[in-house]
């Protein structure tokens, strides 16, 4: 493998909320051929994340998650660059299949998601219509630093900076590579995207419902990017 295929990995667990899941991220990614680093962000007076093997610790102040990711990927030794968050997780070979699709020429790369619950279970197919979420990115760590993000932006900046980087060419992988872990209790909790994650994820918790939920969410993933390379 080229070292112009190789990617840091970036896992963004500030708060105590991401305890229960950080592991599984970092197991993951640990087990990615493509990936050469590993960044995992924690507040500075973090007491439980301990010495992962493998894994390079950003200690930091509690920050806009733009300003964290920004100060990981000014410290990312390799090409590429995937921001996870750290209740999140990829599915295997997540990083080859965008290299893949990076043959296009993109610089950055967006893939489909599941959402599952707080126990892992997956519930539904996400949709991502607008733009697909940071933790399924793969992008050019040239290009992030030329466009970091707003640091003065609490929620809402993969949005502000999709906006401008339209000059870029961007592509979206239609697999599903990652699982969005949808919890009533997050920063991002007031967003309109979420409460529609939230709100299909409970709704599927239902008895009887989990099944037809899945399959609706699926069809309408389906009709959006199921039959696309790239978009």
């Amino acid at each position: 493998m080229e070292a112009k295929e190789f990617v840091t990995a970036v896992i963004t667990a500030m708060t105590d909320g991401e305890r229960p899941y950080v592991d599984a991220a970092i197991s993951v990614a640990s087990s990615d051929p493509c990936i050469r680093q590993i960044i995992v962000c924690v507040s500075e007076d973090n007491h439980w994340i301990g010495n992962p093997e493998g894994v390079e610790l950003l200690l930091l102040p509690l920050l806009p998650v733009g300003a964290v990711r920004n100060r990981a990927v000014e410290r990312a030794r390799y090409p590429w660059v995937a921001f996870c968050d750290g209740d999140d997780f990829w599915l295997p070979d997540k990083t080859s299949v965008q290299l893949r699709a990076a043959e296009s020429g993109a610089s950055i790369i967006g893939a489909c998601h599941y959402l599952i619950d707080e126990d892992g279970v997956t519930r539904a197919n996400g949709f991502a219509k607008i733009i697909p979420m940071p933790s399924s990115w793969l992008i050019r760590r040239s290009l992030m630093l030329e466009i970091p993000f707003n640091e003065s932006i609490t929620q809402g900046d993969d949005v502000e900076w999709w906006g401008r980087a339209k000059h870029c060419h961007r592509a979206r992988c239609p697999e599903r590579l990652i699982k969005y872990r949808v919890r009533e209790v997050s920063l991002s909790r007031a967003t309109f995207t979420k409460k529609r994650k939230l709100f299909f994820v409970k709704l599927a918790q239902k008895p009887l419902l989990g099944l037809p939920i899945y399959f609706l969410t699926w069809l309408r993933w389906l009709s959006l990017w199921g039959k696309r390379s790239y978009s």
